[in-house]
């Protein structure tokens, strides 16, 4: 799989601003995509409170079709960093 990573992913200490960043995000990703999402899910290891350690990556699942819903982000001009994760997430969940 080709990294389509800004940054590395690093190891660090779980950061309680996770869930509330998270919960900001979310909203565009569902306006983004509409209808063609049911949920979108906050999964992963930042997604678990007071986990040591944690990716310094957040992961996003989104029920669909992952491939065909990235697309629509990356037109909606959302960073390569989200789409990846959103990538990583989705195959991990299938």
């Amino acid at each position: 799989m080709k990294n389509t990573l800004a940054a590395p992913i690093t190891v660090v200490d779980y950061d309680p601003s996770w869930p509330s960043t998270f919960e900001t995000l979310k909203p565009d990703v569902l306006q983004a995509l509409g209808s063609l999402a049911a949920s979108v899910e906050h999964v992963g290891s930042t997604s678990v409170p007071g986990l040591q350690p944690s990716r310094s990556l957040m992961d996003r699942y989104i029920h669909g079709k992952t491939d065909f819903l990235v697309g629509i982000l990356r037109e909606n001009g959302f960073p390569e960093d989200v789409l990846a994760a959103i990538s990583n997430a989705n195959r991990m969940k299938s």
